[in-house]
């Protein structure tokens, strides 16, 4: 294939990724939820002059996805289409970096397009989590891909000792993007000892003050880590010690090992592979997922069958996310979000099975590819047009209603001149970005059936503090809890405070209350 064909083929297949992803950002078929409103709201608070090291509230995940944000603010004004923006370029690069990997790996092009096809036409899973934002894991998918292209590169270049400032200026780049990703999420340890092994693979002493740079690179890439740990001591080790996955594990460790092994194979695989959605427990079964199945097994098989020196990366890669998932707690959550960097090598091997089909038969090859392409498309419009909330991050179906009354409640709290309250966790931080900060919610309810809380649901307690020097009795916004509701109808009537009550879809608004009362005071949570 020429350079100029080659070029242009890859151009068509980033403008197909890119189609989809602007028909999902130009429609509501993408729910946007306190998560995502969440560094939004950092994000202008950086253009304020604030300058946040981690995610709200935490000492993991780093904040260089708000900052990013901040720029967009800066140029396109603040909202959620300029919040998302940052995640397409940032997924338009994924898909290009895909690309230079595969070839690089395989040297072949076939094997390095089907990989970009399947990038850029992902399964609903990729696509729900490089659309929305959850704090950095769009950067940790693209730093981490990036790592594993010039991790390849710096130890297979023949001569390396021989070319000069490139060498150099490779290993400082390998280093800077390898600290950024440790600060951006811990999970990009599955890139990073990977490409740490295929070093030791190539270990060459001659190069040992280019290894030296990229050491010293990774701690300017990491420095905002290094920083708060010089300031916080032992709160910066968490992210390697602790999960941000704080479900309740079987007891005993052959119990919780065979819990997380369920959770990856019935429950994790099946949602990387799109024969489910991680919002959902329901299963995808078609006439199109049996070839599509066929093809992610047969590439497993195919991998461990044929011997390739170019495999190793993507197996490392894979092997060690398994050993991460089943040995830590982040393999408690088997939702899909912890899988995300394990599409890349299952693409990889998928598309050399493709390859390898198409010696003997290209017709098979072009038709194992053309419904897998087409269940991944189908997946997608199947799931932005799911009912009530479209492709959503929120896992609690509860509280899958979406973004349709967000606008309704904020009029109507504006008209009603409420501009303090308090509300759960979900609500809270999106009505407070969406309304541009006009109404403040503190996040001091409970979102849990069992109404048990955490305080670090309360990530910028600035707001809490507002509400509750407010001259007006902050208002209660309600969502699917009924046994809340009534709790504090019964709390609010035993005090003799006076209240109205409206619903506005999912919402019901306790508001114009006659004396102030906090959440603390009438026994609406159960503290943890």
């Amino acid at each position: 294939m020429s350079k100029a064909r080659r070029s242009l083929t890859v151009a068509a297949i980033l403008l197909a990724g890119l189609t989809l992803k602007g028909a999902l950002l130009s429609t509501s078929a993408v729910s946007f939820d306190s998560d995502e409103a969440v560094v939004a709201l950092m994000a202008k608070h950086i253009l304020a002059g604030e300058r946040p090291v981690f995610f709200y509230g935490q000492t993991y995940m780093g904040s260089l996805d708000a900052y990013l944000i901040a720029g967009a603010f800066q140029l396109f004004g603040s909202s959620v289409f300029s919040v998302r923006l940052v995640q397409a370029f940032l997924f338009a690069g994924l898909i290009l970096v895909s690309y230079l990997l595969a070839r690089r790996l395989y040297a072949d092009e076939t094997t390095a397009l089907v990989t970009a096809l399947l990038v850029a036409i992902p399964t609903p899973l990729v696509s729900l989590y490089t659309t929305i934002t959850l704090g950095g894991y769009v950067e940790m998918l693209l730093l981490g891909t990036c790592l594993l292209l010039l991790g390849h590169v710096v130890t297979e270049r023949a001569g390396a000792s021989r070319d000069g400032w490139r060498s150099w200026l490779a290993w400082a780049l390998l280093g800077l993007l390898a600290g950024l990703g440790f600060w951006t999420l811990p999970l990009s340890v599955i890139y990073l000892v990977p490409v740490a092994l295929v070093v030791l693979r190539h270990w060459k002493w001659r190069l040992g003050p280019r290894y030296g740079l990229a050491v010293a690179a990774f701690v300017v890439g990491s420095s905002p880590w290094w920083g708060f740990c010089l300031g916080h001591g032992d709160a910066c080790l968490k992210p390697l010690t602790d999960s941000p996955a704080q479900l309740l594990t079987p007891a005993g460790w052959l119990a919780t090992l065979g819990y997380r092994l369920f959770n990856l194979v019935l429950l994790g695989l099946p949602s990387l592979w799109g024969l489910r959605n991680p919002w959902s427990a329901e299963y995808r079964l078609s006439l199109l997922a049996i070839p599509v199945l066929a093809l992610y097994l047969g590439s497993l098989a195919y991998a461990l069958r044929v011997r390739s020196r170019n495999r190793f990366l993507p197996v490392a890669m894979a092997g060690t996310f398994v050993l991460v998932f089943l040995l830590t707690p982040f393999g408690n959550d088997g939702t899909g979000r912890y899988l995300l960097p394990l599409y890349l090598p299952a693409a990889l091997l998928v598309a050399e099975l493709i390859r390898a089909l198409k010696v003997p038969s290209p017709w098979l090859a072009a038709a194992g590819l053309a419904c897998l392409l087409a269940f991944n498309l189908a997946a997608n419009v199947e799931a932005a047009l799911s009912e009530p909330a479209g492709m959503t991050a929120q896992l609690d179906a509860r509280l899958q209603f979406g973004n349709r009354y967000d606008s309704e409640l904020i009029d109507f709290l504006t008209r009603n001149g409420e501009t303090y309250g308090y509300s759960h966790y979900w609500v809270a931080y999106k009505i407070t970005f969406l309304s541009d900060e006009t109404i403040m919610i503190a996040p001091r309810l409970s979102y849990k059936v069992d109404l048990s809380y955490d305080t670090g649901q309360d990530r910028y307690p600035i707001y809490s503090m507002r509400v509750d020097d407010s001259e007006k009795p902050p208002f209660y916004v309600i969502s699917n809890q009924p046994e809340l509701e009534e709790r504090l109808r019964q709390a609010l009537d035993a005090r003799q405070i006076g209240y109205r009550e409206q619903v506005i879809g999912g919402y019901r608004v306790f508001y114009s209350l006659s004396t102030r009362v906090t959440p603390e005071m009438v026994d609406l949570r159960l503290d943890g």
